[in-house]
């Protein structure tokens, strides 16, 4: 199994700014990361408190 490239913490403020009403392309340009990534920490994180 691959090594996590993001801490929990990484993850839960990139939740947090995509929240926020921060544009997703924005957050991902910052991070390194793309859409489909965003998207699925949003699927996999939905009901843990962020």
């Amino acid at each position: 199994m691959p090594k996590n490239r993001f801490r929990d913490e990484q993850i839960a403020c990139a939740l947090k700014q995509a929240e926020s009403e921060a544009r997703a392309g924005e957050i991902c340009s910052n991070m390194g990361i793309a859409a489909a990534s965003l998207h699925r920490w949003k699927k996999v994180c939905a009901g843990l408190g962020v």
